[in-house]
């Protein structure tokens, strides 16, 4: 079984213990307690035969525990950086995070880790009003363009693209496991099986 490291960023308020909560058992719950330092969860994940183990760190958003976060997101293979779709500030931070993640790193991973998904959360606001939406299409493309980073839009109180977002994190992840297996027995590449999402629906979008 394959294992692999998590790590869930962003401001307090925009939904990142939210989305693990209908994540890990499918429930939504409009009251959370603040996270204090970081909480943990697992997750596993079978795909033609093969596991994968997901360690999951769900961070504070707090100011106050700022300085604890990098040690969550250490020698991480995944990190999901959490805005809020009708919060442009939230927004401009989850980009102060992002770049926080990559000085971090240093983006010189040979194995290709991170991989960095910027989630946007709260989607059900802004299906049922797109004048809430305060952050455009346009401008998240030209962002993740820009910086080689996927992303995503989901609502952890309906639980719209939720399951697909860990899906694609966990077929990426065992794609670049796989491929960096292979190039450390030299061997020829194979066909490896990644899942892939699209969303249906034209009025949100899922991944890119």
């Amino acid at each position: 079984m394959n294992s692999f490291k998590v790590a869930v960023l962003g401001d307090v308020g925009v939904g990142k213990s939210s989305i693990l909560l209908r994540f890990i058992a499918n429930k939504f719950s409009p009251y959370h307690n603040s996270t204090v330092g970081a909480a943990y969860y697992v997750k596993e994940f079978h795909i033609n035969g093969d596991s994968n183990k997901l360690y999951i760190w769900d961070t504070a958003g707090q100011e106050k525990y700022r300085s604890l976060v990098p040690m969550y997101y250490k020698n991480g293979n995944a990190i999901i950086i959490v805005y809020d779709l009708i919060n442009y500030a939230s927004y401009e931070r989850a980009k102060i995070w992002f770049n926080e993640v990559i000085k971090y790193h240093d983006n010189s991973n040979a194995n290709g880790y991170p991989i960095v998904y910027l989630v946007g959360n709260k989607l059900d606001l802004i299906m049922n009003d797109q004048k809430l939406r305060k952050v455009s299409s346009d401008v998240l493309m030209e962002f993740a363009k820009v910086n080689n980073l996927s992303i995503f839009e989901v609502s952890a109180k309906t639980g719209q693209n939720v399951t697909e977002l860990f899906s694609v994190i966990n077929g990426k992840l065992r794609e670049l496991y796989q491929t960096n297996r292979l190039k450390n027995k030299n061997t020829t590449s194979s066909v490896i099986d990644i899942m892939t999402v699209k969303s249906s629906d034209k009025k949100g979008f899922c991944c890119y």
